[in-house]
């Protein structure tokens, strides 16, 4: 019943918002390390500009996926599992540190 999948949707989303953080912090400091320093500044503005409409897309997406919960908690694993891969995918491409 309800109860059932309003608790899903609980701990999906404690789940969800419990690795953001740690996820968008990575993610913000590898973008900057693996684009060059000439377009370092026009790439975090186009990085900034599809989050900002992510931001405004998802919770309108998300809503109306309110009927398919396992639908929308299947997506958000799965763009979370997205970026987690390519996230371990770019390390190879770090650049060292100058002095």
């Amino acid at each position: 019943g309800y109860e059932w999948e309003l608790t899903a949707f609980i701990i999906g989303v404690f789940l969800q918002l419990l690795g953001l953080p740690f996820v968008a912090v990575s993610q913000v400091s590898l973008f900057s390390k693996v684009t060059a320093e000439k377009t370092q500044g026009f790439s975090q503005g186009v990085r900034r500009s599809v989050g900002g409409l992510a931001t405004i897309l998802g919770p309108l997406w998300a809503g109306g996926l309110t009927n398919h919960l396992y639908l929308m908690l299947g997506m958000m694993l799965t763009l979370l599992i997205m970026i987690t891969v390519m996230t371990m995918l770019s390390y190879e491409q770090l650049l060292e540190p100058r002095e």
